[in-house]
């Protein structure tokens, strides 16, 4: 039964934290070659990477999915280069990667950045009124069949106000594509988000407190 178990549970597991680990490892040689200052090995001496680094390695051994894990591994790094976030949008951001599917994320960035879709610009083009929710199912063409779960979907990032309540919404055609998520959201996206941009000289500051007013 030991055997059994070591086996089934206690290789895979390892073998999952090891390449867990490498992931960070390497990101974190990454910014040590591109950030002037930065020092891998200064940052056991800081307590919100190391609580960080805790909650996503406990979120990474029981994520499934490839993107999920990109997400985390992407929260640990955003940390490490300095990227400084209000407690408790810390831990509530750290939910929404626990909480949210990646589809969650896949509409959260259709929604932050609309003209970044072909589909979704080509739909709105020449359209002088009309309602932002036609060009969003084009844009997820994923949700072609399943309408009510992207509504169940907005929904919640409503609810969370990571994006505005207006998909349905009738407006002018200059605003149909204007970017929908909120501070909150366009804050929370990047704690997701690849470090790879950060610079020398960038403000590594998220400042999304005021939306939570």
């Amino acid at each position: 039964l030991q055997e059994i178990l070591e086996r089934a549970i206690g290789e895979p597991l390892k073998r999952r934290q090891e390449e867990w680990f490498r992931k960070i490892g390497k990101g974190l040689q990454e910014l040590h070659e591109r950030l002037e200052g930065f020092d891998p090995r200064s940052l056991g001496d800081n307590p919100a990477f190391v609580g960080i680094v805790y909650e996503a390695t406990d979120q990474a051994m029981r994520a499934q999915e490839e993107e999920r894990l990109e997400a985390l591994r992407n929260v640990v790094l955003n940390t490490a280069a300095g990227i400084a976030i209000d407690d408790v949008l810390r831990g509530r951001f750290m939910g929404y990667v626990g909480r949210f599917s990646t589809a969650h994320v896949h509409v959260l960035k259709a929604m932050d950045n609309p003209g970044a879709s072909p589909a979704m610009v080509a739909q709105a083009k020449g359209m002088t009124m009309g309602a932002f929710w036609p060009g969003l199912l084009v844009g997820l063409p994923e949700f072609g069949q399943r309408e009510d779960l992207l509504e169940v979907i907005v929904a919640e990032l409503e609810a969370e106000r990571l994006i505005e309540k207006s998909s349905k919404v009738m407006m002018s055609g200059g605003s149909i594509m204007s970017q929908k998520s909120t501070t909150l959201g366009r804050a929370f996206l990047q704690f997701i988000s690849s470090p790879d941009s950060l610079s020398v000289s960038e403000d590594r500051a998220v400042r999304a407190h005021d939306a939570l007013r």
